[in-house]
């Protein structure tokens, strides 16, 4: 059985408290994993270790059969951690273009009829941190 992500006791720790404790994950290959959990389970922190932006405090994590990490396993993954509702720094068209590629809508004038349904027809080049 081939597992493309292992955990052993995966532990992290801040000042003493364990906000990840013991965790133990065999996700298999070609599976669908997801993390539930209340604020403050330690679902993010999961992943920032497991993707290398957060240093481990205790146990291993094995990805691809490989235990000893380096950056050549992270070119096979792709991550999104914490994604933004919308980018403060991009206009509300260019938000919405990426929210429609992500979404896989193929119709690309789809959000310039957004814009106009929801009567922001004119204002879509407004940076969505200047939006009320």
């Amino acid at each position: 059985m081939n597992y493309i992500l292992r955990t052993y006791d995966l532990t992290k720790t801040y000042k003493n408290l364990n906000v990840v404790d013991k965790l133990n994950l065999n996700v298999k290959q070609g599976d669908i994993y997801g993390f539930l959990g209340k604020n403050g389970a330690g679902k993010t922190t999961t992943i920032k270790m497991i993707l290398g932006i957060l240093q481990v405090s205790s146990g291993e994590i094995e990805l691809f059969g490989n235990k000893i990490l380096d950056r050549n396993c992270y070119g096979r993954i792709g991550c999104l951690v914490d994604y933004p509702g919308f980018y403060l720094n991009l206009t509300a068209e260019e938000n919405l273009e990426i929210h429609r590629r992500m979404s896989g809508f193929a119709a690309k004038d789809s959000v310039k009829k957004t814009l106009e349904m929801v009567g922001l027809k004119n204002i879509g080049n407004k940076k969505v941190k200047n939006f009320s």
